[in-house]
């Protein structure tokens, strides 16, 4: 049964299984939602959530995926959620986030078997990680496709600290990697959704916005790698999904459209 904040605005109709899972110094919060009774089992998603979320951000979303015959796995990343919901908050760096994405990759692989189609999605910073993985991932030849909402490449202007901030912060960052930084992020940005609106201003795991500088600054360059030719041409033959919505001003749509 789900361990639900009594701020989220949704109750799942398929609660999911929850699970703590230690790996490398950290305990892992992970969810995961069973194909409802009588649907077909058509695979499985691995899913990477965005900066500053957790599992139940997407409860809805993942109610309406296993209805459709996909069960899904997420984990509440290192510094985030249910994972780090205190100091610890936004500890992490490129090697933890791709090392632990891999350890639930493999974790994934051995529990559905080599049959079962994989998928991975991500929103926003998760959306990052998963095009990333699609490029440089393990098991990247695993997955049957990959699909991402609202992907982290750049900033939206509206939501880019000015060049000062930005400097300042990666100079910082090599002496402070652990120093932390509240982004700011406006809440209309985040959601037009005014039931989500005040679930997340309520929610300490979620507001403010805060992150370590490493974690900032590895978001930032791991969005703009991919806007490398030599890289994005490494990008696996996996079929790709992108969803963006055209009033996005967190993740700019601009590069989603990109060729």
């Amino acid at each position: 049964m789900a361990n639900q904040s009594e701020l989220n605005p949704y109750t799942p109709k398929n609660p999911p299984v929850q699970e703590v899972v230690s790996y490398n110094g950290a305990n892992f919060h992970t969810s995961f939602w069973n194909v409802p009774e009588g649907v077909v089992r058509k695979g499985r998603v691995i899913f990477n959530h965005g900066f500053s979320e957790y599992d139940e951000t997407y409860y809805w979303v993942f109610d309406a995926i296993s209805a459709g015959g996909y069960e899904v796995f997420i984990f509440d990343q290192r510094g985030a959620g249910h994972t780090d919901p205190g100091s610890t908050r936004g500890y992490t760096n490129e090697h933890y986030v791709f090392d632990d994405l891999e350890f639930f990759m493999e974790r994934n692989m051995k529990e559905v078997g080599e049959e079962t189609k994989l998928f991975m999605g991500g929103h926003s910073m998760g959306g990052g990680i998963a095009l990333n993985y699609g490029i440089h991932g393990k098991h990247r030849e695993r997955l049957s496709g990959i699909y991402v909402t609202g992907p982290l490449v750049k900033i939206h202007p509206d939501s880019l600290p000015t060049g000062l901030v930005i400097g300042l912060a990666k100079i910082t960052a090599k002496i402070f990697p652990r120093m932390k930084m509240n982004t700011d992020l406006n809440i209309e940005y985040i959601t037009s959704n005014k039931d989500y609106q005040k679930f997340i201003l309520n929610d300490p795991l979620q507001f403010p916005p805060v992150g370590t500088l490493r974690q900032l600054q590895d978001m930032l360059a791991r969005g703009e790698n991919l806007l490398k030719p030599a890289v994005a041409k490494k990008f696996d033959t996996v079929p790709l999904l992108i969803i963006h919505g055209t009033e996005d001003k967190v993740c700019s749509i601009y590069y989603s459209l990109s060729p």
